[in-house]
C-alpha cells in the first residue's frame, strides 16, 4: 500500500517492445519535456540541445532543449568531453579499513632518470583539487620539470608556458602496473600562468607523510571504490 505521497512521486513508464523502459520528465521553468530512457547503470544525463547541428542523426528527430526560455537555466561558459572507461581496471589495496590509503611502488619520469617516492602511501580525496605530497619529494618532481616554487604559496609551482607541451608524462606505478599522466594532464593554466597540479603538503614531526590524489589525478582516470573488497580500480578513460 503507497501514501498519497508516495503516489505523487510515481513516474509513468513505458516498455519498449520488451527491450527497454522510459518515460516523460522536465527540465527546466518551466518545464520542458523530454522522453528519457530510465537507464540505472549510467550516472548521466543527456538531452539534446537546440545547439545541436541538424545534421547529427540524434537531434534530428527528437526535442531540443532550450535554455535561454528557462528561468533556473545558468550556463557554464565553458567546453567539456564526456569519457567512459575502457580495459581493465589497475587495482590497489586499501590499508587502513575506512580511509581510502593505499601503496605506490613508484613516481618516475616517463622520459628520464629520477624516482620520486619508493613505498609511498596515498590516499583518494575527491574533496582536493590537486596532488599533494611531502615538501622534499614535491620539490624533486617539479625541479625536474623545470617548475620553480610559487612565492607566497603553500607549496605551489609554476611553470614555463612555453615548454608546458615539452614536458614530459609522469608516471603511478601501483601495484605493478604504470598509470601516467600528460603534460595537458598535470599543468594547470590559470589567468595566462601554468602551475603544476603537483603541491607540497608540510607535515610535522612523527606524522607520516601521504600523498593525496585529488580531482586533477581522478578526472583522468575512471576509479572504482571497492569497499566490500576493500581496494581502488583505476581505468583509463577511452577518449
Amino acid at each position: 500500500m503507497c501514501s498519497k505521497r508516495m503516489q505523487e512521486n510515481i513516474v509513468k513508464s513505458t516498455y519498449e517492445v520488451k527491450a527497454e523502459y522510459f518515460g516523460a520528465i522536465t527540465i527546466g521553468t518551466p518545464g520542458q519535456v523530454f522522453n528519457v530512457i530510465f537507464d540505472t547503470g549510467s550516472s548521466d544525463l543527456w538531452v539534446p540541445s537546440i545547439h545541436c547541428p541538424a545534421r547529427n542523426r540524434a537531434c534530428q528527430s527528437h526535442h531540443k532543449y532550450v535554455g535561454v526560455t528557462s528561468r533556473t537555466y545558468k550556463p557554464i561558459n565553458s567546453m567539456f568531453n564526456i569519457t567512459y572507461a575502457t580495459g581493465d581496471f589497475t587495482f590497489v589495496d586499501v590499508i587502513a579499513p575506512g580511509f581510502w590509503l593505499f601503496k605506490i611502488d613508484r613516481i618516475t619520469l616517463a622520459d628520464g632518470p629520477g624516482v620520486f617516492c619508493v613505498g609511498c602511501l596515498a590516499y583518494v580525496d575527491t574533496g582536493a583539487s590537486l596532488i599533494s605530497g611531502p615538501m622534499s619529494e614535491i620539490y624533486h618532481l617539479n625541479t625536474n620539470l623545470g617548475g620553480l616554487r610559487v612565492p607566497n604559496s603553500l607549496g605551489m609551482y609554476a611553470c614555463d608556458c612555453s615548454q608546458a607541451n615539452s614536458l614530459p608524462g609522469v608516471n603511478f606505478i601501483m601495484n605493478g602496473e604504470t598509470l601516467s599522466l600528460s603534460n595537458s594532464q598535470y599543468v594547470l593554466k590559470i589567468k595566462g600562468k601554468c602551475l603544476s597540479a603537483f603541491s607540497g603538503l608540510p607535515y610535522t614531526k612523527g606524522t607520516i607523510p601521504y600523498w593525496v590524489f585529488g580531482t586533477t589525478f581522478l578526472r583522468s582516470y575512471y576509479t572504482q571504490f571497492d569497499k566490500e573488497n576493500l581496494r581502488i580500480g583505476f581505468a583509463k578513460p577511452n577518449h
